[in-house]
């Protein structure tokens, strides 16, 4: 399954993933420790999970700028390109492209899935926005998982969020055998 979130508030956002890489064909392990999302500027990022290849791929694609993206004109080329190249039955990508954009905190989810649409968050008025690269066809809800988090730890700095994040992924590992619990964390402040 892979797990990474994404939160979102509209001063900073935070990005945790799991190091897990297994093979989609055969289920072997391929890495224990490998981070699901590269900075693409110094205040942007991009996070992947589904099929590796792919993820690194759109991660080449993009590379490293010192300048600040147009995110939402790449989610959407990307976005395309990924639907127009590789169908869905054959592999899935699940992409998020997210941080600083003209001043504000922004992430913009897709994957290759030609039904979905591009999902766009802009948090505002002390809102937590979130979205998870995952599985859905896991029985675990982590919506509700991270709300009850979140309730008892709070959202309102990165560290928490972080904590949160990072409490959320160890529920998963528990139940999830595509999911462990070496994470990596990213924060990027407006």
């Amino acid at each position: 399954m892979s797990l990474v979130s994404v939160l979102a508030r509209e001063n900073f956002i935070t990005v945790v993933s799991d190091g897990l890489v297994v093979n989609l064909e055969t289920g072997e392990e391929i890495h224990q420790s490998y981070k699901k999302f590269r900075k693409i500027s110094e205040k942007q990022f991009v996070a992947f999970g589904g099929n590796q290849g792919l993820g690194e791929r759109v991660v080449e694609v993009l590379g490293y700028q010192e300048s600040e993206r147009d995110l939402l004109e790449c989610a959407k080329k990307i976005r395309g390109d990924l639907i127009n190249e590789i169908p869905i039955e054959k592999a899935s990508c699940q992409v998020v492209l997210g941080g600083v954009e003209k001043g504000s905190i922004v992430f913009y989810a897709f994957n290759n899935n030609h039904n979905q649409d591009l999902l766009i968050k802009r948090p505002t008025n002390h809102i937590l926005e979130y979205t998870f690269l995952s599985s859905r066809n896991s029985s675990i809800n982590l919506d509700e998982i991270i709300q009850r988090i979140g309730n008892r730890i709070g959202y309102n700095t990165p560290t928490k969020t972080i904590k949160i994040q990072k409490q959320l992924n160890d529920e998963v590992a528990k139940t999830d055998p595509s999911v462990n619990k070496i994470t990596f964390n990213l924060t990027i402040r407006k």
